[in-house]
């Protein structure tokens, strides 16, 4: 019996010193950790824990019930989460430990944010560890950053690439593109008209008011056409003073409207500061199956000097 019982002892002291090797091997962990028991009363908890959920060192008694933990840390101001809505909070953070797996950020109020896990033993027992990944989220962050940036980027270079900077309408590089497939999809008994547009006035405007004159003139002379075009029709800025119209037609009465619509929009005067500057405009229209694609734009130019 002397023997029994030395050996008992002996057993008591291996299995006390093991658990000291545990709790100080789960100390070192820099995140909190705490293990529950399957009625969800706290076995153990690390030193990273108490700091963490109450903002104080002192650790919940062993035992203690999960309510209980929970509701100290709802009010502890730790929880970004749980300002103000305590709580609700407390019942949401319940009811997920409850529940089963757990897997989420939770950001503090100095900000950190942990990332918390769970696991579950055979016996029944909860572990539940949070991991700091407070520089993680800002590479996160950063990298969703620069992922946005770059996608704006892309589609300012996409959107230069096929626009005039000046007034925003297409360009002779997109008009290109665009004519060929208008050209391609042609159904038959449709047509198609190049409406080519040269301000009258305009070197006298930019000699005798300036060039910022003249820019603002055209970027009205822009907006002038998107209004008369009908939604179908393609507006582009060749350069200089020159636009094009593409139009799809079946009855050439509707180009030649078209073209009256917008000598008259052109034919009104621009105000700039406080003074009206009148440029007017010429139109020289080329339409299939008069003229072929190849000759399309070249014939509406020497429609529009006729």
């Amino acid at each position: 019996a002397e023997q029994a019982l030395v050996e008992r002892e002996a057993l008591a002291s291996e299995v006390m010193a093991l658990q000291d090797r545990l709790i100080s091997a789960i100390d070192t962990l820099p995140g909190p950790l705490a293990i529950w028991d399957k009625d969800f009363r706290l076995v153990v908890c690390n030193s990273s824990f108490p700091p963490r959920m109450f903002g104080r060192d002192e650790p919940p008694e062993p035992g203690s019930r999960l309510e209980e933990v929970l509701d100290k840390a709802s009010t502890s101001g730790q929880f970004e989460a749980a300002l103000g809505r305590e709580q609700e909070w407390r019942d949401a953070a319940v009811s997920s430990i409850r529940s089963g797996a757990i897997r989420d950020r939770t950001p503090y109020t100095d900000g950190r944010i942990f990332h918390a896990e769970s696991s579950h033993a055979e016996n029944g027992d909860m572990l539940i560890f949070s991991t700091d990944i407070t520089q993680f989220v800002k590479q996160e962050q950063q990298l969703e950053m620069y992922a946005a940036r770059l996608e704006e980027i892309n589609r300012e270079m996409e959107f230069k690439a096929f626009h005039d900077d000046l007034t925003g309408l297409w360009n002779r590089r997109h008009l290109s593109e665009v004519l060929d497939k208008m050209l391609n999809e042609r159904r038959e008994g449709d047509n198609l008209a190049v409406l080519q547009i040269d301000l009258d006035r305009f070197k006298q405007i930019n000699d005798t008011l300036g060039h910022a004159a003249g820019d603002f003139v055209l970027c009205q002379v822009a907006e002038r056409l998107r209004r008369v075009v009908r939604g179908s029709d393609f507006v582009a800025r060749l350069g200089g003073e020159e636009f094009v119209v593409l139009v799809r037609f079946a009855d050439l009465a509707v180009v030649h409207a078209l073209a009256d619509r917008l000598v008259s929009a052109l034919a009104e005067p621009v105000v700039y500061n406080g003074s009206e500057i009148r440029a007017g405009g010429s139109v020289g229209v080329a339409h299939t199956p008069v003229s072929d694609a190849d000759t399309l734009l070249i014939n509406a130019d020497i429609a529009l000097y006729r």
